[in-house]
């Protein structure tokens, strides 16, 4: 723990890697976290237990590959009598928490508070809590937030609650099990939502509690969502004209909600190989998967379509993502081959051609 205190509360750029756990002590004590840092898990079980960070007034941080759990005060439910944060920020901008699993906390998972902006939360999840992510404490309109390939399950509410955001893009994300609320665009919050998907939610996505909170003045539009089982209560799909495109402001692949769930289910939280969304990776036109999707499933086959437009390999290969050879086939290739994958998860395609150049493709299947 000092170590971890020592490097990220220091000047200047560092990249800190925690390997293993950490256990903090005293108990939900925040880890200061000063500007341009980067703090990335090693594998996929490297953890932060019984606190967290706390970003004040910084910027360029990255917090990645991380579980950070079991901050809870017993018997404090309701968050009243302690302010533990997985992760709390104050007036802080440019910052990006990814492929972390937040859970069993003590007030917020995660808090944004007072003007925090450009902030990016990603492939992660947030489990097993009451007050999930809180966005607002500011009377101001400015903070521009995007949450995207984020699983919400068993978490109470705040899923996010977004005041006073000035643009926020929610897209690919999955709610499941939540009994008070989804997605809340509060007061001035002009909030975005796309393809994602909803399970046993409360309340998906609303603008006004029926008994509390400020008079919405934000926007609110949602489209492409899927919604399972059990969805009651608010779902408003439009409110008022939205007043920005997202695609106006950075680009971004939008997966279909169809295929939301087995994605977040295979790539989301901390992972081995951590980039593992990267699976619409191009090859260079050298190598095509059918359907034009890398991303996909034909019907219950599982089958891998590959089409060689340019050029044909001498041999392709398909590696599992902890580097098993699954298929591999030489020679006489043709242009297209395929492959019948036994189970849904993260594969490798390695094409090997006459010049010797060697492309890889990394192609996510699922049910």
């Amino acid at each position: 723990q000092s170590d971890l205190e020592k490097q990220a509360g220091s000047s200047g750029k560092k990249i800190i890697l925690i390997d293993g756990s950490i256990t903090i002590k005293p108990f939900g004590k925040e880890i200061s976290v000063k500007s341009n840092k980067t703090i990335r898990g090693v594998g996929a079980k490297s953890e932060i237990v019984s606190g967290g960070f706390r970003l004040i007034n910084v910027s360029n941080v990255i917090v990645q590959n991380l579980t950070i759990r079991d901050f809870y005060l017993e018997g404090d439910w309701a968050g009243k009598k302690n302010d533990f944060d997985g992760f709390q920020m104050d007036n802080s901008h440019h910052i990006w928490i990814d492929h972390c699993h937040l859970t069993h906390g003590g007030d917020g998972l995660i808090d944004s508070r007072k003007g925090t902006t450009f902030l990016t939360v990603s492939w992660c999840i947030l489990s097993n809590h009451n007050k999930a992510f809180g966005i607002g404490w500011t009377d101001k309109v400015e903070t521009q937030i995007t949450i995207h390939h984020t699983w919400f399950k068993k978490t109470n509410q705040r899923n996010p609650s977004g005041d006073n955001i000035l643009r926020a893009h929610l897209y690919n994300n999955l709610l499941e099990d939540i009994k008070g609320y989804g997605n809340w665009a509060r007061g001035g919050a002009n909030m975005i939502i796309e393809n994602s998907v909803y399970k046993n939610v409360r309340n998906p996505h609303f603008v006004r509690q029926p008994t509390f909170g400020p008079k919405p003045t934000g926007s609110l539009k949602v489209t492409g969502c899927i919604y399972e089982k059990g969805v009651t209560g608010q779902k408003v799909m439009e409110f008022a004209k939205p007043f920005f495109n997202p695609k106006d402001h950075y680009d971004y692949i939008l997966h279909p909600a169809e295929h939301v769930r087995s994605i977040l289910t295979s790539c989301a939280g901390p992972q081995e190989d951590f980039d593992c969304e990267n699976s619409s990776t191009d090859i260079k036109n050298s190598v095509s998967v059918l359907s034009s999707k890398p991303v996909i499933s034909i019907k219950d086959k599982r089958f891998v379509l590959m089409n060689f437009s340019d050029s044909k390999p001498q041999e392709v290969s398909i590696y599992s993502s902890n580097g098993t050879l699954l298929y591999n086939k030489s020679g006489n290739i043709g242009k297209s081959t395929r492959w019948k994958a036994s189970r849904t998860g993260i594969f490798h395609i390695q094409c090997i051609f006459n010049n010797g150049k060697v492309n890889t493709l990394k192609t996510l299947i699922i049910d």
